[in-house]
């Protein structure tokens, strides 16, 4: 692949965000940081140090002075290969990867309780100044790749519409397996529970219907969030089009090859044919994306979710049941779950 140059280049990143305050903590990063980084999260603060807190004033002249690199998106409904992808995409040596930005997360929230038009379009341009730090160029990069938890999606609309040039992918399981998935997973009940209210709120919004009822079981959970991002998926896709490529991560495993070309070509990532097809036999599919000492194969995924098929078949018979109730009660619901 294309050799890094400039590893030992330092950026000031803009890794936390008070949006009530327009505040940035900064974070000092070199390009080998961001490789290694799953999460750039709080877990990314274990062992380091350095970073200040920065006025408005202060962080809003540093993404001013940048010249940004083309900034794209990766999202996704989540345990649906994202972190995978964005580690393949590392590979290149041309694009930086960001993959979970805190900051990102926290202007969700701040989005979600802002009072009026005044405070959106505050946010709104502490988003716009925050994307321009996150597309800086560092280490001989020339695209910035952003990967944004499952919940952030739901910004996807503001993200694309405040970056008309930008491209997305859109990662999604079909609902047994996103199910199974959720359910294997060794913290699934927190994980669920943690997004759980929000993912209700959105999909109250979205369906119109404040007396949806609240799940029952953490079968009837994971399908609630398997709604909720589906449906705002299909709404992204919808309102962007051809801008959005959608992706079924059992699809791209199936045939990794056609759709590694899909996706370069997506974001106007124009490799040697011979660099393009090394991505095909990439360790990264050998290893556990979110902790890539642990090894871990298609293979042992597949058998992974079929253990899980057995061992959670009543909850997610539960799941299946709640999504079937929904699509009779909402048209909605009914469309959003029929794959085009």
């Amino acid at each position: 692949m294309s050799a890094d140059s400039g590893v030992d280049e330092t950026v000031a990143y803009p890794f936390a965000a008070d949006p009530a305050r327009g505040t940035v903590f900064m974070l000092p990063m070199r390009l080998r940081d961001f490789r290694a980084a799953s999460f750039l999260d709080e877990r990314l603060l274990e062992g380091r140090s350095g970073g200040n807190w920065l006025a408005r004033e202060q962080w809003t002249a540093l993404a001013e002075a940048i010249e940004p690199q083309p900034l794209h998106f990766i999202f996704h409904i989540g345990h649906a290969g994202s972190t995978l992808i964005s580690r393949l995409l590392d590979e290149t040596g041309v694009v930086l990867g960001l993959r979970e930005p805190l900051a990102l997360r926290q202007m969700a929230e701040a989005f979600d309780f802002a009072s009026g038009d005044g405070e959106t379009e505050r946010l709104a341009q502490m988003l716009d100044l925050l994307l321009r730090q996150w597309a800086q160029p560092i280490g001989g990069t020339t695209h910035t790749i952003l990967k944004a938890t499952s919940s952030a999606a739901r910004l996807a609309r503001r993200l694309l519409t405040l970056r008309p040039e930008a491209r997305a992918l859109y990662l999604h399981l079909d609902a047994e397996t996103y199910l199974a998935t959720l359910l294997a997973g060794a913290n699934s009940a927190q994980d669920l529970n943690a997004h759980g209210p929000e993912r209700l709120f959105r999909l109250r919004r979205n369906l119109r219907d404040d007396t949806l009822p609240q799940p029952q079981s953490l079968g009837e959970l994971a399908a609630m969030s398997f709604l909720a991002e589906t449906m705002t998926r299909k709404a992204v896709t919808a309102q962007f089009g051809a801008r959005v490529l959608p992706l079924d991560f059992h699809a791209f495993l199936q045939d990794r090859g056609h759709h590694i070309a899909r996706i370069l070509h997506h974001f106007g990532l124009d490799l040697p044919a011979n660099e393009a097809a090394a991505l095909t036999d990439s360790t990264v599919f050998q290893q556990y994306s979110k902790a890539p000492e642990q090894h871990y194969s298609p293979g042992e995924r597949a058998q992974i979710l079929a253990r899980a098929g057995a061992d959670y078949a009543d909850e997610i018979a539960r799941g299946k049941d709640w999504l079937d109730r929904m699509a009779s009660r909402h048209e909605a619901a009914k469309g959003a779950m029929m794959e085009t």
